[in-house]
């Protein structure tokens, strides 16, 4: 049997709490930035009314809903 004392005990739940924590922060947090890029991705705005919306449609010319007008996609700027 491993002998050890109450604040060793204590000191080990403790760490292993907040690692649990530390660690669901981390998961949750890549997810929340991996939907933003997504929802980026989606969301255009109109050149000529300046109105933004979202359109999951794979178009290469997007259609605004407030004023008609054919939208270009752009590409994100590439970081490296």
């Amino acid at each position: 049997m491993i002998r050890t004392t109450l604040d060793i005990i204590v000191v080990f739940y403790l760490f292993s709490f907040l690692a649990g924590v530390f660690l669901m922060w981390f998961v949750f947090e890549r997810l929340r930035l991996q939907h933003g890029k997504k929802a980026d991705k989606l969301r255009l705005r109109c050149r000529m009314c300046a109105h933004e919306f979202e359109d999951p449609s794979d178009a290469e010319l997007p259609v605004c809903p407030s004023c008609g007008s054919l939208n270009e996609r752009e590409t994100p700027p590439q970081t490296f």
